[in-house]
């Protein structure tokens, strides 16, 4: 991938990511169906990260996310509540997305570079037997050529 491109993408998920953290640091915690969304937001920048950078930056963008949020959730923790819980468990379930999001992304690239390796020499094959196919016409005139002076030559002449 050229490097401009990648720094584009690294830019935009950089400021999807601080979007989503600003929205949720500085809106009241008492409106929870706004923080609710933009829970749902936060995979936005998950997803796309998978599917630029694989595993690794799926990896990176959620380890990267649950640390930036970490300081939110520690500011409104209630003791180890229900709710606590729910969070705790949100974010292992973030890991998890972007670990199986991550792996199907790689495995996806993997059977896309097989297929290309696999056309690519089925186009050699097919160049290969069109050369053979081409050259055996002049080498079977060459060759009843040849037979041709041969049985018209006799045994003993020396230019046979």
């Amino acid at each position: 991938m050229p490097y401009h491109k990648e720094w584009k993408r690294v830019v935009l998920i950089t400021t999807l990511i601080a979007g989503v953290l600003c929205l949720n640091y500085f809106t009241l915690y008492r409106m929870t169906y706004e923080h609710a969304f933009y829970r749902v937001l936060s995979y936005v920048p998950l997803i796309l990260g998978s599917f630029w950078f694989g595993i690794r930056g799926a990896l990176t963008i959620a380890i990267g996310m649950i640390l930036l949020f970490f300081p939110y959730g520690m500011a409104h923790w209630h003791g180890f509540s229900l709710e606590d819980f729910h969070e705790i468990l949100e974010g292992a379930l973030y890991l998890a997305i972007a670990l199986i999001l991550g792996v199907l992304v790689e495995r996806e690239r993997k059977k896309h570079r097989a297929l290309v390796e696999a056309e690519s020499l089925a186009a050699v094959g097919r160049a290969v037997s069109e050369v053979a196919h081409d050259m055996k016409t002049p080498l079977m005139a060459i060759g009843g050529f040849a037979a041709q002076v041969d049985r018209a030559l006799e045994g003993e002449d020396p230019k046979r």
